[in-house]
């Protein structure tokens, strides 16, 4: 039976027509062919019913956007009385019954017995693969009823598990609702032949539909679809699933709060503790950094400001402001304490001339009697130093001082550059009548149960298609091509006979190919890609074989899209002449064009480049004294943009060349590196003025002791001190009031004891304060003249 008599036919010698009419016969009644769609009663369309039952939902992959669904389903038909009969007759030929068939008798077949007849072929359009899960026992069992009208009612189970794509929006992320398809159609077998209706229990779900991170919820119906120019009933189930807003809680909202609250509990530290909240600060800054980096891990790059997005960056202008607060806290508490120090001098200053004020009111000098005139430079031992200039003892004796006023307070973060396409293929050819004749011929003599006839058409499958010619087109940038995994059969060939002899042939199959495409990433992350798809022939040139685009050419799904890239096509076709031979060959070309979008990037390079370059702007005021404090903040700075640098660069391959986004990061690299630099030269300055003010202090303490030990010396008298042109100082006294004196020009003058003045140009401070008008100058240029430049090549790229 399985080769349907053919050797036994032929050794019946008797005419042709007779031999014709029993071949007719003998296929009709014994021939089996299980390809071939069943006759089903009443010679109606074939109508399949279809359960599909939820086993399990699990893995919902965000950065793949599919997830694993687990199912049994069920295909439940009925085929007509004649073909039961030969499903009968196949059944004792295996075996599998003994003795009579009655109505109502049930047979239940397993493993490879499933595969005797036919199956509905239906298809997952989502699925990116689907496999049979490894169990103990069969996955797959055929039942076969026998009805009172001895027609047959099959039921087809199968276990599988899919994984299924999802074109998910994170909009809304993390509080996101994403609705995913499953639609389910048969591969070849268009309306009126076959069709897919639900059971009236729908989709069924064997346990209680549970994730940790979402609820779900599905609903199921079913339509007619246009596909390949012929209407498919088609059957859908739409999953819908709305991520639980408490995990977002408990992962993300929770630390944030507390990392926030953190940088606002600066504000009730002591301002005196500036590199206390300095650190405080910053490291509160780059825990939200870090934390928004790990989450945004998760997701696939998208192109749109997600609500994660939002809520991170608010999180962060919070901390961003705690740091601009410090800065100016510690800025004006630096300017307080200079304002106190200096009205602590003055204080002390008029104390002073108070106490001496007292004591010349007290008893003045009766026997010298001059005028105090203005002294120009008085080279001493004393002054060498420190030199007085228009010095006035007037102004030092008439100063005013109130002795009831209240003296100031003391207290004040390797690629392979392709894609994946997945895409059907479909070959359209004409062969003369020769050729048209064998290929019906060697059909005829092969395995009749590959090949079925359906409205003036052959379907070849099996082991028929090795006596048909199909054209060896290939994809020179083809990585990998692959048959897409799906139930039944991946590829179709149909010949079509002409009333003029001649055939047409049709080929088509459904193939996912990884495409290698040279990509230039110098505009990156601004770039746009072109990748050539070019289809040729191996062995024959434009002379013997001409491949040309149909009208349609190609088309694309409506629901494809790109997260991260506006994706379009175009095509076209010209014979090419390839290095290794000289005949020319025709060749189809589709050139997809990846435009990448901004908004990525800006959200996850740019925005938190230009925070960590302004953390370092805010060093320049911060005060100089608090070196190590500026130093740990630049280095954390400099450190936290290598790293994001290096996150970058990990999702580019490695090239040769400088891309715009190496031009970014190494300027705002550059920028933080140049505070670090400043910081180093103001804080040399600041130590070199304190070791002079160190110097000069000690200096000075040396002229209280040489004056305080000329002062009680008694063999110093004014009588015999008076010596002209002599102008070492020397000591006048009169009763208990000392003076020191000097000659100068003929006329004896008072020297002031003491020049106690310490305040030297503050030259850290001045390189700050121009660092905090050039820094942020220089870098609104930079972005001044980058963007425009990156915008502007991008433009002429295009045009």
């Amino acid at each position: 039976f399985e080769s349907c008599l053919f050797g036994s036919i032929t050794m019946i010698k008797v005419n042709k027509l007779f031999l014709a009419i029993i071949l007719l016969v003998v296929e009709n009644s014994y021939c089996f062919r299980k390809y071939d769609r069943p006759t089903p009663v009443n010679d109606t369309t074939l109508q399949v019913t279809v359960t599909l039952s939820l086993i399990d939902l699990n893995s919902i992959r965000l950065l793949d956007m599919d997830y694993r669904l687990d199912y049994n389903i069920m295909y439940e038909w009925t085929v007509a009385k004649n073909v039961c009969d030969i499903y009968v007759k196949q059944l004792f030929a295996h075996n599998l019954i003994v003795g009579e068939v009655k109505a109502g008798e049930v047979l239940v077949l397993g493993g490879d017995d499933t595969n005797m007849f036919w199956i509905p072929d239906m298809y997952i359009e989502e699925a990116k693969n689907i496999e049979v899960p490894t169990l103990p026992g069969n996955n797959a069992f055929l039942t076969l009823t026998i009805t009172p009208e001895f027609t047959c009612d099959l039921k087809y189970e199968s276990r599988l598990a899919a994984l299924i794509g999802c074109q998910m929006d994170f909009h809304d992320y993390p509080y996101d609702r994403q609705l995913c398809y499953v639609r389910m159609r048969s591969h070849f077998y268009p309306l009126p032949m076959v069709n897919y209706i639900w059971n009236s229990s729908g989709v069924p779900f064997h346990f209680y539909l549970h994730l940790n991170d979402y609820d779900i919820s599905f609903s199921w119906n079913s339509y007619n679809t246009i596909a390949k120019g012929a209407n498919f009933s088609c059957l859908e189930v739409d999953f819908v699933f709305q991520r639980k807003l408490s995990h977002f809680i408990v992962q993300v909202i929770l630390p944030t709060l507390i990392i926030v609250a953190i940088s606002y509990s600066s504000f009730w530290i002591s301002v005196d503790t500036g590199p206390c909240r300095f650190i405080l600060t910053v490291t509160t800054l780059l825990s939200l950094v870090t934390q928004f980096a790990g989450l945004k891990s998760q997701l696939p790059p998208v192109s749109y400001i997600t609500g994660l997005d939002i809520w991170m960056l608010a999180c962060m202008c919070c901390v961003f402001a705690a740091i601009i607060e410090v800065a100016i806290a510690n800025y004006y508490e630096k300017k307080r304490k200079i304002i106190i120090e200096q009205r602590k001098r003055e204080y002390e200053g008029k104390r002073k001339m108070y106490k001496f004020m007292r004591a010349q009111s007290k008893e003045a000098p009766s026997y010298i009697s001059h005028k105090l005139q203005s002294l120009d430079m008085l080279k001493t031992n004393f002054e060498r130093e420190c030199a007085c200039k228009n010095f006035n003892d007037d102004h030092l004796l008439n100063v005013r001082f109130d002795s009831s006023e209240e003296p100031p307070s003391d207290i004040a973060l390797k690629l392979d550059i392709e894609f994946r396409l997945d895409h059907f293929l479909t070959y359209e050819w004409s062969v003369g009548k020769d050729s048209c004749s064998d290929y019906l011929k060697k059909i005829t003599k092969s395995n009749g149960t590959d090949t079925l006839f359906i409205d003036d058409s052959y379907v070849i499958r099996g082991e028929s298609r090795k006596h048909i010619w199909i054209p060896d087109i290939y994809v020179p940038e083809a990585k990998k091509m692959e048959l897409t995994t799906a139930i039944g059969h991946n590829s179709l060939l149909l010949l079509f006979v002409d009333s003029s002899g001649t055939c047409r042939l049709k080929h088509e199959t459904r193939v996912a190919t990884i495409v290698s495409c040279q990509m230039d990433f110098r505009d990156y992350p601004y770039d746009k890609q072109i990748c050539p798809f070019r289809l040729r022939n191996h062995y024959y040139p434009t002379n013997t074989l001409m491949i040309k685009w149909s009208e349609k050419g190609v088309t694309a799904a409506r629901e494809i899209k790109l997260n991260n890239y506006r994706f379009s096509f175009v095509f076209k076709s010209y014979n090419r002449t390839p290095l290794i031979v000289d005949d020319e060959f025709s060749c189809l070309e589709v050139d997809f064009i990846f435009e990448r979008q901004l908004s990525h990037f800006i959200v996850q390079v740019v925005c938190p480049s230009i925070i960590i370059t302004t953390v370092a702007y805010a060093s320049f005021w911060v005060g100089v004294e608090t070196g190590a404090s500026r130093f740990q903040m630049t280095v954390i700075t400099l450190l936290s943009l290598i790293t994001q640098f290096v996150g970058v660069k990990a999702n580019l391959p490695p090239v040769s060349y400088v891309s715009c986004v190496d031009i970014w990061m190494l300027a705002c690299m550059l920028f933080v590196f140049s505070a670090a630099i400043e910081l180093a030269a103001v804080n040399f300055l600041f130590k070199r003025r304190n070791r002079i003010i160190e110097k000069r202090k000690r200096e000075i303490e040396r002229r209280k002791n040489i004056l305080q030990n000329l002062s009680q010396s008694d063999e110093f008298k004014a009588e015999n001190a008076f010596k002209s042109g002599n102008n070492r100082p020397f000591l006048v006294e009169s009763g208990n009031v000392k003076q020191l004196v000097a000659w100068h020009n003929n006329n004896l003058i008072a020297i002031p004891t003491i020049n106690e003045n310490l305040d030297l140009p503050d030259l850290a401070l001045r390189v700050d304060q121009v660092f905090r008008v050039i820094y942020p100058i220089a870098f609104l240029i930079f972005n001044a003249v980058f963007w425009p430049l990156l915008l502007n090549r991008s433009m002429l790229k295009n045009n």
